[in-house]
């Protein structure tokens, strides 16, 4: 009896797990231009990712799907919609980056 309800809780936790991507939360978007900071620029500095949209500003645009890939080394948070993907690369379980040169764009979670 043990047994099976550690399988089953094992189970239920495995298919929690697989339920999202893994970073849904509030981001405070920090943008940067050659060591610039134009942050203060934004109107607004925070997104929302949710399972399958992004919203800002009130505004919520739907995903076909958000998932997280792994290329050369790195990871990246994939939001795919019709035919277009766009890919943020993942620093760590909390920050995300888009952009690389000239402007980046750093999203850090605070929710």
């Amino acid at each position: 009896m043990k047994k099976m309800r550690l399988l089953l809780i094992s189970m239920l936790a495995l298919i929690l797990v697989g339920c999202g991507h893994g970073f849904e939360g509030t981001y405070k978007v920090e943008v940067s231009s050659v060591g610039v900071n134009l942050s203060e620029l934004m109107p607004n500095n925070r997104i929302v990712i949710g399972g399958d949209y992004l919203e800002s500003d009130g505004e919520r645009t739907g995903m076909d799907k958000i998932f997280v890939r792994e290329s050369g080394g790195s990871r990246y948070l994939v939001f795919k919609d019709k035919n277009k993907e766009e890919a943020w690369k993942i620093i760590d379980d909390k920050t995300l980056e888009k952009g690389s040169g000239f402007a980046k764009v750093r999203m850090s979670r605070i929710d």
